[in-house]
């Protein structure tokens, strides 16, 4: 389709590696997500002011969950460290697995609604950096994942007028219409890359992985156009497609 912009990321995420160092105890479940804000640290306040502003809704559940966890972790943590002296360093080292001492970490808890907004930043807004390979075989290198301050504010439709690619490079995105776009019209893209799964599936993924339930003209409808079965050309065929 016709190429509708490209846009340089604001700032890219690299995927962690083995030499990132050690991850706190409490963002044990997403590594990356630490390795993230230690990339935020380092940008100039510029930078991470306007990857701030891409998300705003700072009572949504999922941030009002984070800011209660972190709150009550600082607690915990400080209650027990209230009470070290009573241990030899042996002891101390298994009660506090995971000290407050490293810069990252310490930022965090004195300044917890900030590291909320950046984490409702990456969690909604960030985007996966993976041009597809040279050969068109599959995806090609994986260079992580980034911020763009005008693709990233795209909206969704499991209808889309446009789709998105990144740039050989890794750096940028390119957005190309796939239909007839009208003066006036929004352009929108597809977020998860499920538009034939049935709307149901298409809604709870949504749900799941963004947060809303989608009220798109397909998803609004009053039937589901993606009623389909396996291929059965063959009792034996091994075909994963679908007729609709």
């Amino acid at each position: 389709g016709l190429e509708v912009l490209t846009e340089r990321a604001l700032m890219v995420f690299p995927t962690r590696g083995s030499n990132d160092g050690p991850v706190p105890h409490f963002l044990a479940p997403n590594p990356q997500l630490f390795t993230d804000w230690c990339n935020y640290l380092q940008q100039p306040k510029e930078i991470q002011e306007r990857i701030l502003n891409l998300y705003t809704d700072m009572e949504c559940p999922h941030a009002n969950a984070l800011r209660d966890y972190l709150h009550n972790y600082r607690e915990n943590q400080y209650d027990e460290e209230e009470k070290m002296e009573q241990y030899d360093e042996e002891t101390k080292e298994q009660i506090l697995e995971d000290p407050i001492e490293s810069d990252a970490v310490r930022y965090i808890f004195d300044h917890i609604e900030e590291f909320v907004q950046f984490v409702m930043v990456i969690r909604f807004n960030s985007v996966e950096l993976q041009p597809p390979a040279e050969d068109g075989t599959g995806p090609g290198t994986n260079f992580g994942h980034g911020l763009f301050e005008v693709a990233c504010k795209m909206n969704h439709s499991c209808r889309p007028n446009c789709v998105w690619f990144t740039t050989p490079d890794g750096k940028c995105k390119e957005i190309r219409a796939i239909s007839t776009i009208e003066e006036g019209e929004e352009l929108t893209v597809d977020y998860v890359g499920n538009v034939l799964d049935a709307t149901p599936q298409r809604r709870e993924d949504l749900l799941n992985t963004k947060g809303f339930v989608c009220e798109c003209d397909r998803c609004a409808a009053n039937h589901d156009d993606t009623r389909r079965f396996k291929c059965i050309t063959h009792a034996d065929s091994k075909c994963t497609g679908f007729h609709f």
